[in-house]
């Protein structure tokens, strides 16, 4: 018979799986170029949500589309669940226009991650 899992650890994240976010902060970069802080830092069960240097999500503005957006904050920062996004077409559009405590859905992190030397 399995034993249960250990309660104590934080939940697996599956990058296929689709999430609710909200957006906690926005801030107008150029005329066309917005930063989306995103929250929850952590996700359902306690589990960080890691990223690394040259990963991306696919952000969903919804009943508009899915874009896959780079993350573009500093993993080892508080709050540097970031993603700089230019309005370009329907979804990144759609995206920019959402204002702090909108809803979005967001799967990943998705990619090949590279190292940064500090």
């Amino acid at each position: 018979m399995a034993s249960p899992p250990d309660m104590a650890q934080p939940a697996a994240i599956d990058p296929m799986t689709p999430r609710i976010v909200r957006v906690r902060r926005k801030r107008r970069d150029l005329s066309d170029t917005f930063t989306l802080e995103l929250e929850p830092d952590r996700i359902e069960g306690g589990a960080e949500f890691p990223f690394a240097p040259g990963q991306f999500n696919m952000l969903t503005a919804f009943g508009v589309g899915e874009s896959a957006i780079s993350v573009s904050g500093d993993p080892a920062a508080p709050g540097g669940f970031v993603h700089t996004i230019r309005a370009v077409g329907p979804v990144s559009r759609a995206l920019t226009a959402l204002r702090p405590g909108d809803s979005l859905g967001l799967r990943g992190p998705f990619g090949t991650s590279w190292p940064v030397e500090a």
